[in-house]
């Protein structure tokens, strides 16, 4: 058997391997030609016979020496299978055995990985939660790992539990100062306006309903708070992102204005009364078209820096409507000069 296998015979070697095992079957011998067999067809790339028999193996002689090979011989046959279910779970069997810190930890990593790979969306998510809170540290997998729990929440319409995870990015954002770079400046800038989305959404909800004042009162504090939000996000300087909240931070100010206009009228006005009413409701709107005007007009201004995102695009759009003899033509835009965001 033993020149078989030096020989690279593979196929004449298992089968001597077999034929032992079948005359002595509890022999040493035998136990040794069993894991020889399944080693043999690893190295010939048969991995689902391999498989089976590292399984049987491991069965069989569960506390044999050994079986402590199995693992990282049965990961790597189911990845080559595409198995990544099996293989993930042998990553974690590996992992929790494993006496170096680090090794286990890469280790654990790719078990999240690879559930993800199987579309395993509970099991990635309990592995990447165990993965974060146990390692936080390298701070910028940790960080990575925390933005997969974003994506995988969102796939799975968990808004509350995506929104806990960008939370998380944020705050380890801000506490990391030093290990920063632009892919984490990024993740940062992308959470933060994903938790001002629902700040927007609930300042749009808010109606200009009599008694106008009180509504007012309650429209404007949301709208601090959304404009403050938005704001928030232009720290990380990261182009998309930047745009989006400008543009934002326009159509919010754009909402006030529209939503005066619009506003109930109170009973028992006359229509010069209505008319009048009307002129003070737009005394106070113009101001707030004004500010958006020039907050679309900020965005527009950065196509001199070739900068074109979608929010850049949509502040134009809302300019062609606003301002159509500057903006709804084909030449080259007209835009404000030195305006700050």
């Amino acid at each position: 058997a033993g020149a078989a296998k030096s020989e690279s015979r593979a196929s004449d070697a298992i089968a001597l391997f077999w034929k032992v095992k079948a005359l002595e079957p509890n022999s040493a011998v035998a136990i040794n030609a069993h894991f020889d067999a399944a080693s043999l067809l690893l190295q010939s790339e048969k991995w689902s016979q391999a498989a089976k028999l590292l399984v049987s193996f491991r069965k069989s002689h569960s506390k044999h020496q050994l079986t402590q090979n199995i693992p990282e011989m049965l990961a790597l046959a189911y990845e080559k299978q595409e198995d990544w279910s099996s293989a993930a779970a042998e990553y974690h069997n590996m992992s929790s055995n494993q006496s170096d810190p680090n090794t286990a930890r890469e280790g654990f990593w790719r078990v999240a990985e690879l559930y993800e790979k199987a579309g395993n969306r509970t099991k990635a998510i309990k592995a990447y939660k165990y993965y974060v809170r146990t390692y936080p540290s390298p701070y910028l997998l940790a960080q990575e790992g925390r933005s997969k729990l974003v994506t995988l929440y969102l796939n799975a319409k968990e808004a509350a539990k995506a929104a806990f995870w960008d939370q998380k990015i944020v705050q380890a954002y801000a506490t990391n100062k030093a290990q920063n770079n632009q892919r984490t400046a990024y993740l940062a800038a992308a959470s933060r306006y994903r938790l001002s989305e629902d700040i927007w959404l609930a300042y749009k909800k808010i109606k200009l309903t009599l008694p106008l004042a009180k509504t007012l009162k309650k429209k404007r504090a949301a709208m601090k708070k959304a404009l403050a939000a938005y704001n928030s996000v232009a720290q990380y300087q990261v182009a998309f992102y930047t745009s989006a909240s400008t543009h934002r931070v326009a159509q919010i100010y754009q909402m006030l204005s529209d939503d005066l206009l619009n506003s109930q009228r109170p009973k028992g006005l006359g229509e010069d009364e209505l008319e009048e009413y009307g002129y003070l409701l737009e005394d106070q709107a113009l101001p707030f078209e004004d500010k958006a005007i020039n907050f679309y007009e900020i965005n527009a201004k950065r196509t001199i820096d070739a900068i074109y995102t979608e929010g850049v695009k949509s502040s134009i759009n809302a300019l062609r409507k606003l301002k159509p003899a500057h903006y709804d033509k084909h030449e080259r835009l007209e835009v404000v000069d030195e305006l700050e965001f």
